[in-house]
């Protein structure tokens, strides 16, 4: 009769610790469950929020003018000397160039040089926020482009040829 109660008692102790080890079980599903939905929303969120700032521009290239004298568009060319550039303070604005033309390209920035694009290639420079007027040239000097804008977070200029030539 003892062992007959002690079974008993034994197999109700074991459901009980089989009921409680599912329920931990559940409830450790669950809260992992929660954490990754609020990983993946936080993440979808602030990708988001990144994206929000940046226009897209396209830019049609016209033929060059002939002209006598300095470029206008150009207040400072390439720089020939290693002198160091201090660096900049305060919000800055990331400035995209994809090019969508055959040509290489030379990128100005409110009338400074700030590099060379390849063929069908891209590039971004920083800047300062404000203002901006960029000033793309070929190479050879055939071709140019020319756009201004307020720039606060990014802009994305997209080079591209005339549809007339």
């Amino acid at each position: 009769m003892f062992k007959k109660y002690y079974l008993e008692i034994l197999f109700l102790s074991h459901c009980t610790d089989t009921f409680a080890l599912n329920q931990i079980k559940l409830m450790k599903k669950v809260t992992l469950s929660v954490f990754m939905l609020l990983a993946v929303l936080f993440t979808a969120l602030s990708s988001q929020a990144q994206s929000k700032g940046v226009k897209k521009i396209d830019v049609i290239g016209k033929k060059v003018e002939a002209s006598r004298g300095a470029n206008p568009n150009i207040k400072s060319d390439v720089p020939t000397t290693d002198n160091p550039v201090e660096k900049s303070r305060g919000a800055s604005c990331s400035v995209t160039f994809d090019n969508y033309t055959g040509l290489y390209v030379k990128v100005y920035v409110d009338g400074t040089y700030r590099g060379t694009v390849d063929a069908y290639g891209k590039g971004t420079v920083t800047v300062g926020s404000g203002y901006t007027t960029i000033y793309c040239v070929s190479t050879g000097g055939t071709t140019e482009w020319s756009a201004s804008g307020d720039c606060r977070s990014s802009y994305i200029f997209n080079l591209k040829y005339s549809t007339a030539d």
